[in-house]
This record gives structure tokens, sequence and C-alpha cells, in this order.
């Protein structure tokens, strides 16, 4: 454990980026040139939509940023039977037709900066990253969208069971992976899961080299039975698609039940000089039996 006193100084910064891309350039440069911002958030187009929903009564973003105009184009490409349905129903029932949608008219991405300690050091860290920002074209927000993302950041967690209620699944799957692999990733996954769930991904926990995607679930097929089935091979078809770019399966949630036959094939030779580690630790295998690949 390690105790560390209040940072004087807290600064938040929102960035708007055209493209996805760019966002991930910019933050690879900051943290490549030996910055250490505190908060690193870089939110994919739908949910940079859904952010900018949260805060946009009280930030001009422009035609391009505001849901309503954004969401005319999107419903002239679901089928007419789907609109009549609930609005969870359309959105958890229909992926495909949002995430389509998202392709043809893509918001612009949002990235969020924090930055901490003495007022001078704070402020300095922050002016050097948003030159880095400035690099590739992208818009100043200002700090609301920082300071919304403080207030609401736990609120998708707290929203989960709104979402079982209305008779859908949903869950989070975190990978990671180097940069210069990092959007094939993104890609493979997004396209695969995209057909069959609603997805909203955001990339956190940036280093040196490379960062993790964060990406949430949300399905529903109308039954029990098929929801269950659907929510398994989803993460196996996320699992085989992590492993088929070569990056790895977790970031940090762990391996547990759902990663576990996967996290041989990951590691290779390096399980057989795991097993015999969790041998010596744990003799009588009591601690967690059935968990990480064992």
């Amino acid at each position: 454990m390690k105790v560390f006193p209040l940072a004087p100084t807290t600064r938040y910064r929102g960035m708007s980026f055209n493209r996805l891309e760019d966002a991930l350039k910019a933050i690879r440069e900051i943290m490549q040139s030996g910055l250490r911002p505190a908060v690193v958030r870089l939110y994919d187009p739908l949910d940079s939509l859904l952010l900018q929903h949260g805060y946009q009564k009280s930030l001009e973003l422009g035609e391009r940023g505001r849901l309503d105009s954004w969401l005319k184009p999107l419903l002239e490409k679901i089928p007419k039977e789907a609109i009549k349905r609930k609005t969870h129903q359309l959105l958890f029932g229909h992926p495909y037709w949002i995430q389509r949608a998202i392709d043809l008219v893509p918001p612009d991405v949002i990235l969020i900066l924090g930055f901490e300690g003495e007022p001078e050091l704070a402020a300095a860290a922050e002016r050097a990253a948003l030159a880095i920002c400035r690099r590739s074209i992208c818009r100043d927000l200002g700090e609301k969208p920082g300071l919304h993302w403080l207030k609401h950041r736990y609120s998708v967690s707290f929203k989960m069971p709104q979402i079982f209620e209305q008779e859908a699944f949903v869950d989070t799957i975190e990978v990671a992976a180097t940069w210069d692999n990092l959007m094939n990733l993104y890609r493979k996954i997004r396209g695969i899961l995209t057909k069959k769930v609603l997805l909203l991904a955001h990339f956190s926990h940036a280093y040196p080299e490379g960062c993790s995607i964060y990406f949430t679930v949300i399905g529903r097929t109308g039954s029990p039975e098929k929801d269950r089935a659907a929510y398994y091979d989803l993460w196996n078809e996320a699992m085989e698609a992590c492993l088929a770019v070569g990056a790895t399966i977790s970031h940090h949630h762990g391996i547990g039940l759902l990663k576990a036959k996967f996290l041989p094939r990951e590691l290779g030779g390096a399980m057989d000089f795991y097993r015999r580690i969790k041998k010596r630790l744990d003799p009588h295998n009591i601690m967690n039996p059935g968990k990480m690949g064992l």
C-alpha cells in the first residue's frame, strides 16, 4: 500500500478529436514524452456521444456534437417496426443498426486528461499535453467534460442493475495491447461483437508501452436461455479475437472463470513455470481452485 497526501491542485481537460486514431496517437506521445497525467481516458465514438449528452446543455459543442442532430440520420436507418418498440428493446435488441449508424455518421471522440500536484507543475504538464494534442485536428472543450467524468465515473456500474431489470444482460471485457497493436485489437473485437450486442469502449490505463481497452457489452435476445448462450458466445469470441491479434486477455480484472481456458494459450510455455509456482505456494490447491486456467 502507498499513501500520498491529497494533491493541492487538480486540473481536468476535455479534448475532442475527429478521429480515434489521432486521439490514441496523442495519448501515446504524451506518455512517451515523460508526462504522467493523473487521468487519461479516451471514449470511442458511441461512448463519446453518450458522454456529450451528459453535459451538452452547458457546453457549446456545435451541431456535430449534439445528440438530437446526430440521432436523426441514425433513426432513418432503423426499420420502422423496430422504432415502435420500447427504447431499451431498440437499443439492446437491434445493436447492428446503432453501430452501423455510428460507422456512417461518426461523432467526435473525447479524451479526458487530468493533472494533479503543485499548481505550477500541474499547469505546466497540462500545457505540454495540450500542445501534443494540437498536433492533430482537435478542439479544446475546457474543464467541463473532465468534471462531468469525475462526478459520474461510477454511474455506469450503478446503472447495470437497471439493465438486468429490462431483461437484458450487461458486462465489461477489458483487454490490452502495445501501441502498435491497439487499433487492431479494437477493430477486431468491435467487428465481431457489434453484430450481436450494443458495444461501448473506452481506452484507459495508458503507459509508454501500450494501453488497455474497456468494452461494455449490452445485449438482449428476449429469452433468458438465449441470453445465457449469447453471453458465453460473445465472451469466447472476444477472447479468441484478442489472442488472434497477439494482445493480452486481461489488463487488471484478472482471469477467473470466463478467461481461464484461454490463459494457457496466451502464456504458452510459461504456463508450466506458472504451474510450478502455484504448486509450491499452494500444494493442496485450496486457494481459489479452478481459476487461472489451473
